[in-house]
């Protein structure tokens, strides 16, 4: 089933897992990253935290995939919003690595993912 709780997904894209064995999974169309303690079905919103799409630097917009450091930081595509994020432990922001610009072909922009 769908949905937006701690313990449902919308269309989930990408998984991994840091060196702690906690699980993150991109849940495309809830526009967040959710990690898993090892053993545990309660999701935690770990980055996008509004409940709708956006472009601010707290907000992600149809993310497609994630990478995670051993230590948690999470770089994460941010489909919809055309760049990549850099997001560490604990911060309510992400930091803009690549992209950003909107669609594009020039070093400043990127295309679909």
């Amino acid at each position: 089933t769908a949905g937006a709780t701690a313990t449902l997904l919308s269309s989930p894209y990408d998984v991994c897992f840091d060196g702690y064995q906690n699980m993150y999974v991109v849940d495309y169309n809830n526009h967040r990253i959710q990690r898993y303690r090892p053993g545990s079905n309660l999701g935690v919103t770990v980055a996008g935290f509004s409940p709708t799409s956006g472009g601010s630097r707290s907000e992600l917009n149809n993310p497609t995939a994630v990478s995670v450091t051993p230590n948690g930081t999470m770089f994460i595509l941010d489909n919809q919003n055309f760049r990549v994020l850099r997001w560490d432990v604990g911060d309510q922001l992400g930091y803009v690595v690549a992209g950003g610009r909107g669609l594009g072909s020039t070093f400043d922009r990127m295309g679909y993912s």
